[in-house]
C-alpha cells in the first residue's frame, strides 16, 4: 500500500494499526477522532506526506525524526514539545502545525523557515 486516505470518516482510536507500514508513502487521516502519539509512524521511513490535522493527537514530534517527508500537516491537535526532530527531515517543504502546544526555538524556526516553502506553527 503506497497511499492511505481516510479523512473525514469519524475514525476513532490511535495510530497503532500503522506499525510496520514500511512502504507507506502518503497518509491522510485529517478530520477524524484519533488520539495518542505519533510513535507508530517511526517505522514508516518511506512516508513523503502526512496529513493528520484536526484530531486529538498528543505527544511530541520525536517519532518523525529522520523520515524523508516533504509535507507535514498536524494542525489542530494537542502536540507538545519542540520542533528539533523536524530538523533531520531535510526534504520538508510544507509544514503546517498551528493550534498545537508546540514550542519553537528561534534556531529551529529560522532553519525551517529557510528550508520550507510554507512553514506555520
Amino acid at each position: 500500500m503506497e497511499e492511505l486516505d481516510i479523512s473525514d470518516n469519524h475514525i476513532t482510536g490511535n495510530l497503532s494499526a500503522l506499525v510496520g507500514f514500511r512502504v507507506l508513502r502518503g497518509l491522510s487521516l485529517s478530520n477524524n477522532l484519533l488520539w495518542g502519539g505519533l510513535e507508530p509512524l517511526q517505522g514508516c521511513k518511506a512516508l513523503l506526506g502526512l496529513q493528520c490535522s484536526h484530531n486529538c493527537l498528543t505527544g511530541g514530534l520525536e517519532p518523525l525524526r529522520g523520515i524523508a517527508m516533504r509535507e507535514l500537516s498536524l494542525a489542530d491537535n494537542h502536540l507538545t514539545g519542540g520542533l528539533e526532530p523536524l530538523l533531520s527531515c531535510t526534504a520538508l517543504q510544507f509544514v503546517f502545525l498551528p493550534a498545537n502546544e508546540l514550542s519553537a526555538t528561534d534556531d529551529a524556526t529560522a532553519h525551517l523557515e529557510k528550508q520550507c516553502r510554507l512553514f506555520r506553527v
